[in-house]
This record gives structure tokens, sequence and C-alpha cells, in this order.
């Protein structure tokens, strides 16, 4: 199954702006929104979110995180963004402020009234792996307010790759398209372009063009997993190069983490069905239902089982 990058309700950039206050910096009201404004109720790109944070000098990137890396910011007193899936629906950002000494215990967050409340440890972990795991990470702030830790230097595409990221959270494909098309021109080596490119590519159906973007990410980066699964998962979809989908798969497994595992062990899956690997294929998938239900993932343990049932029995 394709895996997706991380992307949350419009709430983030409220949620971030208070991390950044925590460290000294200041930003006028609005400054991290969009350019359709606070409460437009758009899907907020967490890397286009990074990304007008460094904008005004703060190294911000995102990562997929883990407790013990939430546990080690709040022991350096650095609050954490995350975003989480709750059983009722939607991404959410929220600010992590604290933490329970015992490892599996619960966390605290910060209200929009500024007030805390706290989430037990198992249902944070199950919300937080149901969307992948996200988190905002913030360098040291020095004193002097808006200079940071230099993050990683701005390309001349960033520009074009952050307009492109919020148009394409806007439903706005045909200018995210030429938003990203402007930020390779630029910079051929701005890999989230690339991949803005490809996710494009692959939902107009324009499958030989999704495939050479995604090439291009993978190229740049071949420790992504997200990069590689997708570019396996499309190329076994389409029953393309069965062998080499099944060795994008198993690398991109390598550097998984715990959210994104059972995406791309479906996609491992499939793609041995592909290469004619019936056995593997079903042990795989039997893998992934396993760690899917480990993680409380409920959607993809009816469609694991679904895929495993289709296996057992090919006329199900």
């Amino acid at each position: 199954m394709e895996a997706a990058r991380p992307g949350v309700d419009d709430c983030a950039p409220a949620a971030l702006t208070a991390v950044l206050g925590h460290h000294g910096v200041r930003l006028a009201p609005g400054a991290l929104e969009s350019p359709s404004g606070a409460g437009s109720g758009q899907e907020v790109s967490l890397p286009a979110l990074a990304l007008r944070a460094r904008a005004h000098g703060v190294d911000v990137r995102v990562v997929e995180g883990n407790r013990a890396l939430v546990h080690g910011e709040l022991g350096r007193s650095r609050p954490v963004v995350v975003a989480l899936a709750p059983p009722g629906g939607g991404r959410h950002a929220v600010v992590v402020v604290g933490a329970d000494a015992d490892p599996e215990g619960p966390l605290y967050v910060l209200e929009r009234d500024g007030g805390t409340w706290w989430w037990a440890g198992d249902a944070f972990e199950r919300a937080w792996a149901a969307a992948g795991h996200p988190a905002l990470l913030v360098g040291p702030v020095a004193a002097s307010t808006a200079s940071a830790l230099p993050g990683p230097p701005a390309t001349a595409g960033a520009a074009s790759l952050a307009r492109g990221l919020v148009l394409e959270s806007q439903g706005d494909r045909e200018a995210a398209l030429a938003s990203f098309r402007e930020a390779v021109d630029l910079d051929p080596r701005c890999r989230e372009a690339w991949l803005g490119l490809a996710r494009l590519h692959r939902e107009a159906r324009s499958t030989d063009e999704a495939i050479a973007a995604y090439d291009r990410a993978v190229d740049l980066d071949p420790a992504d997993p997200v990069a590689a699964n997708n570019l396996a998962w499309l190329l076994a979809e389409e029953g393309r190069d069965p062998a080499r989908a099944v060795a994008l798969a198993q690398g991109a497994l390598e550097g998984a983490g715990p959210g994104q595992r059972p995406a791309v062990l479906e996609t491992l899956a499939v793609a041995l069905l592909g290469a004619g690997d019936v056995e593997g294929a079903r042990a795989t998938l039997r893998r992934a239902l396993e760690e899917a239900r480990a993680a409380g993932d409920g959607g993809a343990v009816e469609r694991l089982r679904a895929r495993v049932e289709g296996i057992e029995d090919p006329w199900h």
C-alpha cells in the first residue's frame, strides 16, 4: 500500500507557534498560516509548515518519532509537536509538554486555552501510530530570537516547493504540478518536489511520469522508505518489473518505522505475488496483519484480512 506524507488539520501552525514561543521566537500572528488563512479547514502539510518556519530562520524538521524521542526532548525542556489520528477521525496536531516518569505512562498535551490534558500512554500510542508517528522538532534557538541552528540550507526551489505543498493540500493539482516543476527546474535535487510530482502524476494515472519522478526521488535518497515503498507499490500494481518492486519494498522495510511497517509489508506481499511467490506473499500478509493489529490500526486490519482471505481462497 502507498505510504502517505504526514498532513494534519489547520491547528498545526498554532501548535508550532506555541512551541516556538517556548524557545523565545515571537512570530507575528498567522506567520505560519497557509495563504488560505487560519481556520480554512484545509489539511496542512507538515513539510510545508516546516519550510515556512525555516523562512523565519528556525530549524524545524519533520521526523518519524517514538516515545523515547519525546521523552528525550521533554527531558531537555523542549516541547514536541506531534500529529495524532484518534478513533473519531481526522489528524490533529498537539503539543506534548510533559510525560509520566513511566516510559509507558500518560503524556500531557497543551490545550488551546493554555491548560493541559493527559492522554493514557496506550491510547496516545495508538493515535500516533495511526497517523504514522510524525513529529516536528525545533533545533536549538539562539537567544536573539529568529536565528536558529542552521538547518538544511534553503535551496533555489524552496519557495516553489512550499507553494506546491500548500496548493496540493488545497486540492489545486494543476497549480501544484506547476510549482513542483518549477522547483525541480530551479533545483534538480529537490527531493520533496519530485515526490510531489510523483504523487500528482499517480493520482492522474500518468504512470510513466509518476515512475520517473519516484525514480528521481529514490536516487536522491535511497534510504527514504516512503519513496521506495511508493515506487514499489506503483510498479507492483502496474505489473512492471516485479523483481525490482520486491527489492524496493524490502529496502523500504529496513528503514520503515512502526507506523509504516504494515503498509510496506503489504507492498512487499503484492510485489511477491506479482513475482510468482505465492507462499512468500501469504506469509508477508500475515505478518502485516499481525503488526497492524498490534498497532491498533483497524482500517489496515480489515484491508489486510481481506487480502489474506483472497490468497487463501482465490475464488473468494
